[in-house]
């Protein structure tokens, strides 16, 4: 199963806003410059996870000249203070989105594509697992492998029956 990496303790989390998340890295005595507002920007427009290169694309099309090691450079500092999570979408790129967001990542394990559950199926997903183990999930960081709908159909037998038949409690 893939993972995801968020940094414990304090974070940006909560931020609701590009605005809140500007406030709250200058709080901590970090730069706001306008390659790290308009990357917060792009992530606030869209929380779905994806790739620092798909993400640097978004905020070059505003017509700033970023560089993607500045978005890779912000990106790992957004990480560190909780504000993003990561995902290791399997062999592919790591993508990104908003912690905050609370979304399940789906991640396929043919084309690397992620797409975002809802928050509302993270939360009702973490039930499942608090009810059937004791085991209390993170819904903000939750990553589920698998195949898409289009790599359903093309990945093989073993994917047939995927999702047809239940194991565990």
């Amino acid at each position: 199963m893939a993972g995801q990496e968020r940094q414990a303790g304090p974070t940006l989390a909560g931020c609701r806003t590009v605005e809140e998340a500007l406030a709250g890295l200058r709080l901590r005595g970090r730069r706001c410059t306008q390659a790290r507002r308009l990357l917060l920007e792009a992530l606030f427009r869209d929380p779905a996870h994806r790739s620092a290169g798909g993400l640097a694309q978004e905020v070059r099309a505003s017509g700033a000249g970023v560089h993607v090691s500045t978005v890779y450079r912000s990106l790992d500092e957004f990480v560190r203070l909780g504000l993003v999570s990561r995902t290791y979408a399997g062999g592919g790129p790591a993508a990104y989105g908003l912690a905050s967001a609370g979304l399940v990542s789906l991640v396929c394990k043919q084309c690397g594509s992620v797409t975002g559950g809802s928050a509302e199926f993270a939360g009702e997903l973490a039930g499942v697992f608090m009810t059937a183990y004791g085991f209390a999930v993170d819904p903000q960081c939750l990553t589920v492998a698998g195949w898409c709908s289009s790599c359903r159909v093309t990945a093989g037998p073993e994917t047939a029956s995927a999702g047809s038949s239940r194991s565990g409690p």
